[in-house]
């Protein structure tokens, strides 16, 4: 059984295959989420991901910059 960690990292592991195989071109693509384009979404992940704890909070529950 593997647990939250293995699975962090199995999402983690196929998040960096798909950024580092995206298209030159694709970066400026529309995304699912509306008005950002696909290096606005990979942005947004990579600055979460790095922020402290309070910093994540904060932009969670809107306060953020």
């Amino acid at each position: 059984m593997s647990g939250p960690a293995e699975e962090h990292r199995t999402v983690a592991g196929r998040f960096t295959e798909l950024v580092r195989g995206a298209a030159p071109d694709g970066w400026d693509r529309p995304s699912p989420c509306p008005g950002w384009a696909a290096r606005d979404v990979v942005r947004h992940l990579v600055e979460v991901s790095d922020a402290d704890p309070q910093t994540r909070l904060l932009a969670f529950i809107g306060r953020g910059s």
